[in-house]
């Protein structure tokens, strides 16, 4: 993209699409700093606005950045998205590039990435579609989807590490970073590692082989969640009023530190995270949480549990009892008496 272009995302991206979004809209400390606390906190309406005031993050060299709002359940506000675009096509020789994810990261809450693409071509736009966390859970078609550009992941299906897919839509716009050399038709300098890219491909092969077992875990996890929430009241499942993958299950107590419950299970033999997988250990409010409007306390007092291919029916049932245990020592006044 150009300098004076202009770029929209929501607030509940990756860190992969979030960092980038930093480097291309902010070109000084103080810029910098002020974007930081914006993305940390989407629903401040001070920081919202001065974020997506051109004179504050277009400096020389900078993209104008508008992030547009997440509804309570987790998906994108296309009501505010279809405003903001109309908003950004009403500028003369600009063309608007929008990112949203396929599959949310926290909460698996799947978002509507097809419809979004119709209201960004409608007013002229491009949209890139981050479906690393979708591909093998749920049906990822390019030609349903629609839209411009998608970013693949292997080791998401269990594919090698360091390899994935770029989709660029014929006719789209690209330019490349990397050159030196003619490979992928120019796009990408650099002998393929064609050892990965066949392992990619075996993976996905067997995904697809794989979905249906995969879909069938929701009723496990759906189990799990409705016995926490019965056990102990203020247990938030979120995410729940919205379609999820299967595997994916954020869940939460107010006033019990996320940092305690994930040190807590991984003693009990469970991998759970604070926010995001990638950023095991991390303190700091879920900015995806907060993003959703849930208070800091609760953003604070939340983990996220993902289960696989390989994922039984009892693992669920012994995470369920593992927290229980956990919650009964912390917080034993909150548990019911039969967990």
């Amino acid at each position: 993209m150009d300098e004076g272009a202009i770029l929209l995302t929501s607030a509940i991206e990756h860190d992969a699409v979030a960092s980038i979004v930093r480097q291309l809209t902010v070109r000084d400390a103080e810029s910098d700093k002020a974007m930081n606390a914006f993305l940390d906190n989407p629903n401040d309406p001070d920081l919202r606005a001065r974020a997506s005031d051109p004179r504050f993050n277009k400096g020389p060299g900078a993209m104008d950045l508008r992030v547009w709002r997440i509804r309570s359940e987790g998906v994108v506000d296309l009501d505010d998205l279809r405003r903001m675009m109309r908003s950004a096509a009403s500028i003369a020789g600009v063309r608007p590039l929008v990112s949203l994810m396929l599959v949310n990261n926290e909460t698996g809450v799947i978002q509507p990435v097809a419809e979004a693409a119709e209201i960004v071509h409608a007013a002229g736009g491009l949209i890139h579609c981050d479906a690393i966390q979708a591909l093998g859970k749920i049906e990822t078609s390019i030609i349903e989807l629609d839209v411009d550009y998608l970013s693949l992941s292997a080791h998401k299906i269990g594919g090698p590490q360091g390899v994935g897919a770029f989709y660029v839509k014929p006719g789209a716009p690209f330019r490349a970073i990397q050159t030196g050399g003619g490979q992928e038709f120019g796009r990408r300098a650099g002998t393929e590692n064609v050892a990965a890219i066949a392992g990619f491909g075996a993976a996905v092969d067997a995904a697809a082989e794989g979905m249906s077992s995969y879909k069938a875990l929701a009723e496990h996890r759906d189990r799990m969640e409705a016995r926490l929430m019965q056990a102990v009241p203020g247990v938030v499942v979120h995410g729940a009023g919205a379609p999820r993958v299967a595997g994916v299950s954020c869940f939460g107590l107010e006033g019990l530190p996320s940092e305690t419950q994930v040190m807590n299970m991984d003693l009990a033999g469970f991998a759970v995270s604070a926010g995001s997988a990638c950023s095991s250990g991390k303190v700091k409010p879920s900015r995806v949480l907060e993003a959703m409007r849930q208070p800091e306390g609760m953003a604070r007092s939340s983990i996220r549990a993902s289960f696989g291919w390989n994922s039984r029916g009892e693992d669920f049932d012994a995470l369920a009892e593992a927290w229980l245990k956990m919650v009964a020592r912390a917080r034993p006044q909150l548990v019911a008496a039969t967990i």
